[in-house]
């Protein structure tokens, strides 16, 4: 395995900049546009994820970044389950929020590889 300088670097995090950067332009489109404080609470736990990698990476020991690496789990599952799936019910772009649930629920599987 390729040694890593920088988080930037890390496929799992360019992923979730990837994701968190779709989030943010499909709440910004849709007619929930204006329901600030949700929109806000979706872009800031897809934030989370890459927050949670970059985080990990800084830290001092292997075992610190498995422990922010655990926390972006639960970010992509919160994201997903929380805010993601109630979009679908009401979305008119169902297809795109589906397809993030579904990568969104890839990027633990990343981590394995670590």
């Amino acid at each position: 395995m390729a040694t890593v300088n920088k988080f930037e670097d890390l496929e799992v995090w360019q992923m979730a900049r990837k994701y968190a950067g779709s989030i943010h332009e499909h709440t910004r489109k849709e007619k929930f546009a204006k329901e600030y404080k949700f929109k806000d609470q979706i872009k800031d736990s897809s934030g989370s994820v890459m927050d949670n990698i970059a985080e990990g990476f800084g830290r001092e020991s292997r075992l610190e970044f498995i422990n922010f690496l655990a926390l972006l789990k639960d970010h992509c599952t919160n994201t997903s389950r929380n805010y993601i799936g109630p979009l679908i019910t009401v979305s008119l772009q169902k297809k795109f929020w589906i397809c993030i649930i579904r990568k969104l629920k890839l990027l633990p599987l990343k981590l394995r590889h670590l």
